[in-house]
């Protein structure tokens, strides 16, 4: 029988999506492979490290109730042929334009569900992103706050051009989103 550290070395799955919750944005993680396996967090990586402590909580007490406990998916467990039943309208117009497209209908069809799956994963990584954008911008008020160097961005054009000089004004109104009520003169 394995134990709780067997499972957690396995590398599971994680989904995260950005939500809002009383008016507040969140980001909502789970492990799809283990039911129920979800948390919600207040940043990107608040929900992934909160993830991590519910794996672990959900692990345990399922080997502690003797509940089976899925691994995650295997890309062996998969022939790549699959029956799929659509509307015979579909079917008929997903043959003429796989036909006018010079393509099989399977190739065709697979062309459109890679597609699908590379939006979602480019949907994904502008999230990621903007979080990452949204967090440096919460440094730079923070770091306006304190009067240290602003902007991380241009620490490095700061560092460079030693003559060029930034100013702030009114930098605590740099809102998350990126959006700025303040101002960046250069003298």
């Amino acid at each position: 029988m394995k134990k709780a550290k067997d499972y957690l070395g396995l590398n599971y799955p994680v989904t995260i999506s950005r939500d809002i919750d009383n008016g507040k944005i969140v980001y909502v993680a789970e492990i799809p492979d283990l039911p129920g396996c979800r948390v919600q967090g207040s940043s990107f990586s608040n929900a992934l490290k909160s993830l991590e402590e519910a794996k672990k909580l959900w692990i345990k007490v399922s080997l502690k109730k003797g509940l089976d406990i899925p691994e995650p998916a295997n890309e062996d467990e998969f022939s790549g042929k699959l029956l799929l039943r659509i509307p015979a309208k579909l079917h008929m117009l997903m043959t003429q334009k796989a036909k006018n497209e010079g393509l099989s209908l399977n190739q065709l069809i697979r062309t459109k569900l890679e597609s699908s799956l590379s939006i979602e994963a480019i949907q994904k990584e502008v999230l990621e992103l903007k979080v990452k954008i949204d967090e440096l911008c919460l440094r730079s008020v923070m770091d306006a706050a304190s009067g240290t160097i602003l902007m991380p961005f241009l620490r490095r054009e700061i560092e460079e051009k030693k003559a060029l000089k930034v100013d702030v004004i009114d930098a605590p109104s740099i809102g998350l989103s990126g959006q700025s009520g303040g101002y960046i003169s250069t003298t």
